[in-house]
């Protein structure tokens, strides 16, 4: 695995460069405005890689109550990156079926947030947030625009369009087994 994925994002050259640019100038124009801090670590990690937002929203939803009352504890730990309740509540380690939507996700969002950033929809995120900052707001956090939030809600819809038929399959082998 690249280095760039595993280490801090943000001491990337292509991060501190549009850094140094904006404390320099706010208006001026990024040079490098896709960079892997901006799409990636902004729009990739709201629904693969292994958080569990888009999980604990679709378990709201669920007809077992126990599936809902997880879903319900899960919501809040879930918004800062915090997935360990649905790790023990949920076979989520070790199944195929789960990896599917956890990779679709990813590259779904990182498409859209890419072509939002490629065609100025948005402005890119280039100041540096907090790792536990809830990754929903990391777009807007870091680039301080409020369009960035409706990217957010279409990349965490489609997240959950992608997750829902997985978790309905996984919740109907469940019941099966029993």
């Amino acid at each position: 695995m690249p280095n760039e994925l595993t280490s801090n994002q943000t001491t990337i050259n292509a991060v501190v460069k549009n850094l140094d640019v904006i404390l320099k100038n706010t208006h001026a124009t990024l040079p490098y405005p896709e960079n892997l801090y901006s799409v990636y670590g902004t729009f990739s990690l709201l629904g693969g890689i292994g958080n569990t937002l888009a999980i604990s929203f679709l378990l709201l939803f669920m007809s077992s109550k126990r599936k809902q009352n997880l879903g319900l504890l899960s919501v809040f730990p879930s918004l800062f990156n915090n997935n360990q309740l649905l790790y023990f509540g949920l076979p989520l380690f070790l199944r195929p079926l789960m990896l599917v939507p956890m990779i679709l996700s990813s590259v779904a969002g990182t498409l859209v947030g890419y072509v939002a950033i490629a065609t100025h929809l948005i402005k890119p995120a280039s100041l540096v947030i907090p790792n536990n900052a809830p990754n929903l707001l990391t777009a807007f956090l870091g680039s301080g625009k409020l369009s960035s939030l409706i990217v957010v809600a279409i990349v965490f819809g489609l997240t959950v369009l992608i997750y829902k038929p997985f978790i309905e399959l996984d919740n109907a082998e469940v019941q099966n087994e029993k």
